[in-house]
């Protein structure tokens, strides 16, 4: 949204600066043309006799100036008025192509002002009917389940609704979570101070630890010493922690998940490769939107919003994400960042 208000705020100034110049332009041109045109011919006559009155000559050749005053005034009228059809058709062939050009202008570039906010309001209401329509099913399982719990005879009938209460309710928790890292990704300058990501990356590695042990999945981890980029600190521990949770749970028991992070001429390069269930092939291009869950995720819980998140925080810092897979054979995400 700030980079949108910026593009505004750019296109804002550019036009106006356009415009005014325009103006200037027009009306300096106006200007000279009417005072080139309207050049004063006025004189004081007794000042120039009283000033040639010891000169006979001169006395003589103003007289017969004056005399001639008729013939030279419709001559100046014949040269006014073919002056004034010259500057009307200054205007027809300057102005009116200056005005066009100016109106056209100032459509295109309050085309480009308003596109940022149409798209905004477009993004907001595509998420909140996303978020809408994603809330409503855990919702609608948990109002389910307590209608069960309520209706329950028996104590294990009971402890059975409660632990299924449970995991809606975490599934709730982890939506709105996601929903929140979707939104705050979106804002926030990239810092003028780079951090150590490669020590990042290991505490994040760590955190994910007793995920992976649940299954017995081992992280194996090759990460190049002291990289450090302009990121901040949440960001980066958020794309990292997405993309190696998404791996460990995808991942059968008892396999591998290996972790790179290299550093290349003017970018660095995170990769993460599982040989979990894969991504058909016809969904890869999909599986960055926002709810999007392909369809051989089976039961496995999750929001849909892990590889989006992921998409838009690279995004944010001018990198690119690059996913490869195959069906029962694994999936390689690549997060590839600009080292400024």
């Amino acid at each position: 949204m700030n980079s949108k208000l910026k593009n505004i705020t750019h296109y804002f100034v550019v036009t106006l600066v356009g415009l005014v110049s325009l103006c200037i332009v027009t009306l300096g041109s106006f200007l000279y043309l009417t005072n080139a045109i309207n050049m004063s011919r006025d004189f004081s006559m007794s000042d120039l006799m009283q000033i040639s009155s010891t000169a006979p000559e001169v006395q003589a050749y103003i007289q017969a100036q004056k005399n001639a005053e008729p013939h030279f005034v419709k001559l100046a009228n014949l040269i006014e008025a073919n002056q004034q059809e010259l500057l009307l058709r200054a205007f027809i062939f300057t102005g009116v192509p200056i005005l066009f050009v100016s109106i056209g202008l100032a459509y295109y570039v309050a085309r480009r002002l308003v596109r940022p906010v149409e798209e905004t309001f477009r993004d907001q209401e595509r998420f909140l009917q996303d978020a809408s329509h994603e809330l409503r099913n855990p919702l609608a399982a948990l109002s389910a389940v307590i209608q069960d719990a309520v209706d329950s005879k028996t104590l294990r009938e009971k402890n059975t609704s409660l632990k299924a209460i449970q995991r809606q309710t975490d599934n709730l928790i982890k939506l709105n979570e996601d929903l929140l890292l979707l939104e705050r990704s979106k804002h926030g300058e990239v810092p003028n101070q780079a951090i150590n990501i490669s020590d990042l990356l290991l505490d994040t590695i760590d955190s994910v630890y007793p995920y992976s042990s649940q299954k017995d999945i081992t992280i194996k981890a090759s990460v190049s010493k002291a990289l450090h980029i302009k990121i901040s600190n949440k960001d980066w521990v958020c794309l990292a922690r997405n993309i190696i949770e998404n791996a460990v749970k995808y991942s059968p028991p008892h396999s591998v998940v290996r972790v790179n992070l290299k550093k290349g001429k003017q970018e660095i390069a995170l990769s993460v490769e599982d040989s979990g269930i894969g991504i058909p092939k016809d969904e890869i291009s999909k599986i960055s939107e926002r709810f999007y869950r392909a369809k051989n995720v089976g039961r496995e819980s999750g929001t849909g919003l892990g590889l989006a998140i992921v998409q838009q925080i690279t995004e944010k810092y001018g990198g690119n994400v690059h996913i490869t897979s195959s069906s029962q054979k694994g999936t390689r995400v690549i997060v590839k960042l600009p080292v400024k």
